[in-house]
């Protein structure tokens, strides 16, 4: 019996997969920020900042990468650290405590989607597959002494759409930041909001 055949039909759907390359872009439903770094004539604040996600653990570097850039940059406050756990003590005069989470979203309509998703493996990734994901991040602000000023609830759609023919731009452009973006104008929304508020 000659399985040949199947040995190359394997190797295209290999190949297919490993050449596929992928695009990503956001839906933009934060309000947009008109002006970055925020005003401020006072003596910042200390703020210690702890990011943890009970369901998203792999994501938790990124965004804490980009919520502690965030809240540097926005030269709200006198200093910015990092804590890892809730046990983990803390001297400051705030504390940002970060929580999100992930929701599967539709990049069309559902049977759509579906229609995109069957065509795009029968064709070996030369159709587009795309997939849409909804980023929530609930921020706490709390005093020193534990006593909650604020709760923040800020969502981004974010999209990918992954086809065999994107893999000679993405070899050929700068790696998107797409990505680390969306993290930190979630946090720049929060940070603006504390602070049009006095609590930063």
């Amino acid at each position: 019996m000659n399985r040949r055949p199947n040995v190359i039909l394997i190797l295209i759907l290999l190949l297919s997969v490993v050449l596929c390359g992928c695009a990503d872009f956001r839906g933009h439903q934060l309000p947009p920020i008109s002006q970055w770094p925020p005003k401020s004539v006072e003596k910042g604040k200390s703020i210690s900042i702890l990011v943890d996600s009970k369901l998203e653990k792999d994501f938790v570097p990124v965004a804490r990468e980009q919520a502690i850039r965030a809240y540097k940059e926005s030269g709200l406050f006198s200093e910015v650290k990092t804590r890892l756990s809730e046990i983990d003590p803390s001297d400051t005069e705030l504390k940002a405590e970060i929580d999100f989470y992930w929701e599967t979203k539709s990049v069309i309509t559902l049977p759509v989607d579906f229609f995109l998703d069957f065509l795009s493996i029968v064709t070996i990734f030369i159709s587009p597959f795309p997939e849409g994901h909804k980023i929530t991040m609930v921020t706490t602000i709390k005093d020193k002494k534990g006593n909650i000023l604020g709760k923040y609830e800020k969502s981004e759609n974010y999209y990918v759409i992954m086809e065999a023919l994107l893999i000679i731009p993405e070899i050929v452009l700068p790696q998107s930041t797409v990505w680390k973006d969306l993290w930190y104008d979630l946090n720049r929304s929060v940070i603006n909001e504390i602070h049009a508020q006095g609590i930063a």
